[in-house]
């Protein structure tokens, strides 16, 4: 131990001057205190320069061979790197050896050891674990206490929001995917704990209480999944946003097949660490029998997520090979149902065919396992709504917003059955639970746009559709919208080039479309716009929400309103434009409350309390009126 008394005096390493007895960090004016335990490891590393010091050897030379936990030495390693503005993920001074140890990679001068070259770094960014020995998987642990700041727990401050970031994977990207997804889904249980989910990657340039303000969360849940073989490896963290306190941090292991007992104990691990005096049990209301099963629905939740024309196609697909390796796994019949809901898109000549299908996917889902029949609702009101049966479509939202679990969608899509209603106060107010859950998502960011716009606060409109429209989304209604809005702001040249672009994406032919926007910026070519609309509309040319939009801008309501009562399906174009500032013109005419009656809108608004009044919804059982 003479090397480690003797740097126990002193040393330097790189710029640092590093003052073990004082637990000092310096580097000119730059003053950095460590705590004794973590300093001490230092000095244990700085004596076996260029070498890989095992936990053990740590414990035998700081713990004098006490049982110590790997966490007390990951924490050590943690306060370290931030001290020494070390990166955990592509290190400077202190590298993570997998099933080894640590090395200290910075030459150690003041003392007569032999120094050893560094190696070159083979770490990519990111990741913590090389290859695993006799494996070829590469198995990440992201160990964020890195960002930890040598603090104490907040008293009498419990967790009552946490974020879940992606889990880290090396290669098998859905298998996280689906990993954090069916971890969050587990967390949605505990009581009065808001779980948001993220979409993107723990942001490396941000501290952990910044990541935390920004979603307006208190904690954060960041961890890897690896397979070596037939091994699961997985690790996770939870620090306290508001102080950047390690609340809790372990590792898991084991086989491939105990994935969902692995789950389970790492939400009910996050649980005890939140609620200490708890003595409730989280658990996974839906398993597949295998691991397979899972491997194929975690790959078609990935494809799911993209929300492509192909990518939904693919996830059906995926879908339908879990359910033939497992029958009684009642989530994937739901997601498949929601698949084929979404592959319909407008495309009402197939909605029938699709909505059988879906409709009997969901069913057999609940049949193998009850316990999916509240989340079903949201499927069920997705299909009214889409048939326009607006009641039951809103008491199935109801019932699966009373549900134990609520998912973003749930607020999402009865979102879009509230303004296609004409409630849009209220529409918002669930486009913006929805993204509060979900803040990543482009088809719920999309859906705030809209709902910010249908109430004319364009303000926060623009915001969010210019969030989206960075997205790759392929929501029709989307481009539209945007449109409208540019049309609304007086931004018309941008309106023509959106709508030349939203035309184009779907095929529609637009050789049109420049004359008729001059005369929507100019009222004396208004009459000429008119007639190029009223040629195409004969040749059967556009698309009903399109001609629909047109006529209304053009300020020709009769027309507009002529279009609509042709349509045959409930929805009609997106109903939600039937109530906007700019359909005004439509509902001023003498017919709109007539076609209001024939696709059941005002027994609707009966059944939950509204009545139209000029040019307004007023809905008793809310207490004020929704334009």
């Amino acid at each position: 131990m003479t090397a480690y008394t003797e740097l126990k005096k002193g040393f330097e390493l790189g710029p640092w001057q590093v003052l073990p007895d004082r637990g000092l960090l310096r580097d000119g004016e730059e003053e950095q205190h460590v705590e004794p335990l973590p300093m001490d490891v230092l000095v244990v590393l700085a004596s076996h320069p260029g070498e890989v010091v095992s936990p053990d050897l740590l414990i035998d030379e700081v713990w004098d061979g006490r049982p110590v936990t790997d966490e007390v030495i990951t924490r050590c390693i943690s306060v370290l790197r931030r001290s020494l503005g070390d990166d955990a993920r592509n290190p400077t001074y202190i590298e993570t050896v997998q099933k080894r140890g640590y090395r200290l990679k910075m030459p150690v001068k003041g003392s007569q050891l032999v120094q050893a070259e560094p190696a070159a770094s083979g770490w990519k960014r990111g990741y913590l674990l090389p290859l695993v020995a006799g494996f070829a998987a590469v198995v990440l642990i992201i160990v964020l206490a890195f960002f930890v700041r040598d603090k104490a727990p907040i008293e009498d401050a419990a967790l009552r929001s946490v974020v879940v970031f992606p889990f880290e994977c090396g290669s098998e990207d859905h298998l996280c995917f689906g990993f954090s997804e069916a971890l969050t889904a587990i967390l949605y249980q505990v009581e009065d704990l808001k779980v948001v989910k993220s979409r993107e990657p723990f942001p490396a340039n941000r501290s952990v209480e910044e990541v935390a303000e920004d979603f307006n969360v208190d904690g954060v849940i960041t961890g890897s999944v690896g397979l070596a073989g037939r091994r699961l490896l997985i690790a996770a963290d939870l620090v306290d946003g508001r102080n950047g306190f390690l609340f809790w941090s372990k590792r898991y292991e084991g086989d491939e097949e105990a994935i969902f007992e692995l789950q389970e104990q790492l939400a009910n691990d996050v649980l005890m660490s939140i609620r200490r005096d708890t003595t409730s049990a989280l658990a996974t209301q839906s398993r597949p029998a295998s691991f397979a099963a899972f491997d194929k629905f975690a790959e078609g939740q990935y494809e799911f997520d993209k929300r492509s024309a192909e990518s939904i196609g693919k996830a059906i697909e995926l879908f339908e090979e879990t359910i033939r390796l497992d029958p009684d796994y009642g989530p994937a019949y739901l997601m498949a149902a929601h698949a084929y809901l979404l592959s319909a898109g407008d495309d009402y000549a197939t909605w029938d065919d699709l909505f059988a299908q879906a409709k009997a996917l969901t069913e057999l889902g609940v049949r193998v396992d009850p316990s999916l029949r509240q989340p079903a609702q949201t499927l069920y009101g997705f299909m009214y709504h889409k048939r326009g049966e607006w009641t039951a479509a809103n008491k199935a939202y109801q019932e699966a917003l009373t549900g134990e679990i609520v998912l973003p969608v749930t607020h999402q899509l009865y979102s879009r059955l509230l303004a296609s209603t004409g409630r849009l106060q209220e529409s918002l107010e669930q486009a913006i639970l929805a993204r509060e859950l979900d803040p990543h998502s482009a088809p719920l960011i999309s859906r705030l746009a809209m709902a910010y716009f249908w109430v004319d606060d364009l303000d926060n409109a623009e915001r969010y559709f210019e969030r989206a429209s960075r997205t790759e989304l392929e929501a029709p209604i989307h481009p539209l919208a945007f449109t409208l809005m540019r049309l609304r702001q007086g931004r018309v040249d941008e309106a023509r080039r959106l709508a030349k672009d939203g035309l184009k994406k779907y095929d529609i032919d637009y050789g049109w479309l420049d004359p008729v926007f001059d005369g929507i910026e100019d009222a004396s070519k208004r009459q000429q716009a008119r007639e190029i609309v009223a040629q195409l509309s004969a040749g059967d040319y556009l698309p009903a929400r399109v001609e629909i939009t047109l006529w209304a801008v053009l300020d020709d309501g009769k027309r507009a309103l002529a279009v609509a009562r042709q349509l045959e399906h409930g929805e009609v174009f997106e109903a939600d434009l039937l109530f906007i500032e700019q359909f005004r013109v439509l509902r001023e005419q003498a017919g709109f409350m007539q076609l209001m009656d024939s696709i059941g809108m005002i027994e609707h608004w009966h059944s939950v309390g509204c009545d139209w009044e000029g040019d307004r919804l007023h809905c008793s059982n809310l207490g004020s009126a929704t334009r």
